[in-house]
């Protein structure tokens, strides 16, 4: 695998490590959600770019991806589940009030049982409002982990196989054993 590769990689699974922990036991999301899609998009961009460019299909690159070792697999795919259980949260409401709003009369929030605003207190507004905005600081993370996997594989499948090959030609083992990627 080519330099470049992994550390495009390494980037994007390390900054995605940390936003999907920061998502989980971090403070207050604001502007860190705005840093970590300022690192997100373009680390993503490139990977989506290197994959478009390299022309493999889902079937090589699948292939691919089960030829990284073993550790390096779990890791990846701990890494997006835990980017997805974390972020679900703030998508899916799992409490029993949200979209909490300071108003002229004092802080409501919307009762997701009863579907009305009920008044809340200064205090519960505020852990309505971390709540929510918690799970969109793994948002980021999460593109980041699948970025990174993506680069690893793409690397796997491009890069200088151990018998000396050249890059990019019939990386895989698939493509080794004569099967057919589609």
């Amino acid at each position: 695998m080519g330099r470049t590769f992994t550390w495009h990689a390494g980037l994007a699974l390390g900054f995605g490590a940390v936003l999907i922990a920061l998502g989980l036991w971090g403070p207050r999301a604001g502007w860190l959600v705005v840093a970590g899609f300022a690192v997100a998009l373009p680390v993503s961009a490139a990977a989506v770019l290197r994959g478009v460019w390299s022309g493999v299909d889902r079937a090589t690159l699948w292939a691919s991806f089960r030829c990284l070792p073993k550790a390096v697999r779990v890791g990846c795919a701990g890494l997006v589940l835990a980017g997805v259980l974390v972020t679900a949260p703030g998508f899916v409401n799992l409490g029993d009030l949200s979209d909490a709003q300071e108003g002229p009369g004092g802080y409501s929030a919307l009762d997701t049982r009863t579907k009305e605003r009920v008044r809340i207190s200064r205090e519960r507004y505020e852990e309505v409002r971390v709540a929510e905005q918690r799970g969109f600081l793994a948002v980021p993370g999460t593109l980041l982990a699948v970025s990174g996997t993506l680069v690893l594989a793409l690397g796997e499948w491009n890069g200088v196989g151990p018998a000396g090959r050249t890059s990019g030609v019939g990386r895989t083992r698939a493509a080794e054993n004569g099967r057919s990627a589609t």
